[in-house]
């Protein structure tokens, strides 16, 4: 399964329309589509606050990455507060 699948999945399984993560993540609406439909990546930095807000584990996100790829996010993912 592709990332832009996972984040639309997710989001669905949690019961939010994208305008909520839109609004959640201070982004434009359309800003949640073009990431659901792999026209853009969610900034790194905005991952702990979407991971937060799914209610997920961040390594679900990454499981179409290698090991390496997958280590360096999630230690950037650490390295952020969540506020």
């Amino acid at each position: 399964m592709s990332f832009e699948k996972r984040l639309k999945d997710y989001r669905i399984l949690k019961g939010l329309k994208q305008q909520e993560v839109a609004e959640a993540l201070n982004k434009k609406n359309n800003t949640i589509s073009d990431w659901e439909n792999g026209k853009a990546k969610p900034d790194v930095e905005l991952l702990p606050k979407l991971c937060k807000l799914y209610g997920i584990n961040p390594d679900l996100l990454f499981e179409e990455f290698d090991d390496q790829e997958k280590t360096t996010l999630l230690k950037d993912m650490v390295s952020l507060k969540i506020k």
